[in-house]
């Protein structure tokens, strides 16, 4: 259960509610700018950005409060990210600043639990999850629960939920280029199932979404995300080995789903590169034994795999 938990650290770090290690090297997030040249990041407690092969790393936030868990804007100008209060059930709030760590903007209150926050393309909105209820946890202390995806707009009005579902957990929603789609995966049960979804826009001109689920095989399918041309979706899976998260991809629509990698270990956080055909993710060879993740780079056609960086130079 241990192993389980410290692998999942992505997702559980504001989930579960737990405190952050002053120790920990671990890269909470990271995200590539659209040009594919900077990597953004959390650790620490704190957000850096940095080039692609490890140089000129530049710490953008520096306060007392957990921040984290950064998305770059579709031009690059901007980074929306999530700033946790030191009161655990004051929850947290999605923040702005630009690319250089100036000009802070509060985008949300503390309320609840808002976290796992990614603009749409053209900028205007913010995509997402809020946790609405913090209750006693069966293992003991508290923790927050209900989780859903809402919509904002990036200077803080026009707040809209978007799933009314009450999910055990949710990871980060992403839109897809054309801002018509968004997708995300969310816990269904509480026997660690994890599922694809997508919210589509019933009208282009409209702001009303259906939901559809795209998975469905009783496993952890987890941390979509869109390729900038929107035809394909990059996920991690532990359907053909329990626990043995590997990276998979899939068409829009759910179909056609193939297995990237073959690493028999722990593969988190894909994103796609602008060219649409290369994925970075986060890879420990130690399955969870070690606090080390590298960053590596497989193509999604040939499988061939890159390592990028073998450890993240944290200040």
């Amino acid at each position: 259960m241990i192993t389980r938990i410290f692998q999942l650290m992505c997702i559980i770090l504001l989930l579960a509610g737990c405190g952050i290690n002053s120790k920990q090297r671990i890269p909470e997030q990271i995200c590539i700018s659209p040009d594919g040249s900077k990597i953004a990041f959390s650790a620490l407690g704190d957000i850096y950005i940095m080039n692609l092969d490890g140089s000129q790393v530049i710490q953008l936030t520096k306060s007392s409060y957990w921040e984290g868990l950064p998305s770059f804007s579709y031009d690059g100008r901007y980074i929306v990210y999530v700033r946790k209060s030191k009161i655990e059930s004051k929850g947290s709030q999605i923040c702005v600043i630009k690319a250089d760590g100036s000009s802070f903007k509060q985008v949300t209150q503390y309320r609840f639990m808002d976290t796992f926050p990614s603009f749409s393309p053209d900028g205007s909105k913010i995509v997402f999850v809020r946790a609405h209820w913090y209750r006693p946890y069966s293992m003991g202390g508290y923790r927050w629960d209900d989780f859903d995806v809402y919509v904002v707009s990036a200077d803080g009005s026009n707040e809209r939920r978007l799933t009314k579902e009450g999910f055990y957990a949710i990871s980060p929603p992403r839109f897809s280029p054309d801002g018509q789609k968004i997708v995300f995966s969310a816990e269904t049960d509480q026997i660690d199932h994890h599922e694809i979804f997508l919210l589509e826009k019933l009208n282009s001109q409209k702001e009303e979404f259906v939901l559809k689920r795209l998975t469905s095989s009783a496993c952890y399918n987890a941390e979509p995300a869109f390729s900038w041309d929107g035809r394909l979706i990059v996920f991690i899976s532990d359907r053909t080995c329990r626990y043995n998260y590997e990276i998979w991809v899939m068409d829009r629509k759910g179909k056609f789903l193939r297995q990237i990698t073959n690493l028999n270990s722990y593969c988190l956080n894909p994103i796609f590169a602008p060219d649409n055909e290369n994925v970075f993710f986060l890879f420990n060879p130690e399955a969870g034994q070690d606090e080390d993740y590298e960053l590596w780079q497989v193509n999604i056609y040939s499988k061939k795999l890159q390592k990028i960086l073998e450890s993240f130079p944290i200040p």
